[in-house]
């Protein structure tokens, strides 16, 4: 069960929503009744268009392409760049743990067969790791090339780049209250006067059908990460799909939330900061906040909770 919206008691808003399957996820996007129907064919569309010039999945697109020419120079677009560059950055605030070169890796576990039958040896995910490293991205104007036998894998952002490009159209469309869920991992709230917040409820990873948190998230978004949502099992064990790309394992947390004001920034960084050791947590938490001017919470995996004290102002009694 993913995070859910409620809408709240007070709002008298009467709304129209269309969700169809895009990015591996069901996309629901809710806007006022007074709004043209026809708005929702564009901002499909944008998804569309989207999937097809920047998901690493779809063939030809930029990304797909810099994977493809790997050892060679790509000419890209400044979007792509400012993509790259964004990833680099929490590539270092997390000290390498975040990388989006980890696509060998996730490859070598298994993530993408019908059947998993074994846990990778240590000499293999050494091997294998030994292709992922962020810093082998170059960048020189609008050219970008990463090493021979590396490939980069979109999925830790695309979503939300998605979204915040539908974002900007509901803006110049001048709606001022909505609603984008995108796989309950990604969900942008569009606030007013007359509706100044949204309610998620946040399900709780120790066991999903009770609720952790019941959070206010207005003109803002809310993105989380999890380790059961995405997962292989092998030789009796269960494996999440968030990896650390230093030690080539997953991540032994559990889940993790940031709400941001750019769904980009809230998605790059609840992946990153499901990937934080367990007694940095908290310090790391004051440390995107500073930074990155972002809230969150981490449950580790004895389900111990940290958050901090931005993120607690946002959370409402049950």
């Amino acid at each position: 069960m993913m995070p859910k919206l409620q809408q709240p008691l007070n709002n008298t808003q009467l709304y129209q929503v269309q969700e169809r399957q895009m990015f591996h996820a069901r996309i629901r996007i809710k806007i006022p009744l007074a709004c043209s129907a026809h708005l929702f064919a564009d901002l499909y569309d944008l998804l569309a268009e989207t999937d097809r010039t920047y998901n690493s999945y779809s063939e030809g697109s930029y990304f797909d392409r810099i994977n493809k020419n790997a050892g060679t120079f790509v000419d890209v677009d400044d979007e792509t760049v400012g993509l790259l560059e964004a990833t680099k950055l929490v590539s270092e605030f997390t000290n390498g743990a975040f990388d989006i070169t980890l696509m060998p890796l996730i490859r070598l576990w298994g993530f993408y067969k019908q059947q998993v039958v074994r846990i990778p040896t240590e000499k293999e995910i050494r091997r294998t790791l030994q292709l992922v490293d962020y810093r082998n991205i170059e960048i020189e104007g609008n050219r970008v090339r990463i090493a021979r036998g590396q490939e980069i894998i979109t999925g830790s952002f695309i979503k939300a780049f998605a979204v915040d490009r539908l974002a900007k159209k509901l803006k110049r469309e001048g709606i001022t209250d909505a609603m984008i869920n995108a796989g309950g991992s990604t969900i942008l709230c569009f606030n007013d006067e007359t509706h100044p917040v949204w309610q998620i409820k946040v399900p709780d990873p120790a066991d999903r059908s009770n609720i952790l948190y019941l959070l206010k998230v207005g003109n803002g978004c809310f993105s989380t990460s999890a380790q059961d949502i995405g997962y292989i099992e092998a030789e009796g064990k269960r494996f999440g799909h968030i990896l650390d790309a230093r030690t080539g394992y997953p991540t032994s947390n559990k889940q993790s939330g940031i709400v941001s004001s750019r769904c980009l920034t809230g998605d790059l960084l609840s992946t990153a900061l499901l990937l934080t050791e367990a007694g940095k947590c908290a310090e790391k938490l004051e440390q995107f906040q500073t930074s990155f001017n972002v809230n969150g919470f981490l449950v580790d995996a004895g389900n111990q909770v940290y958050t901090n004290k931005l993120f607690e102002e946002r959370i409402q009694a049950l």
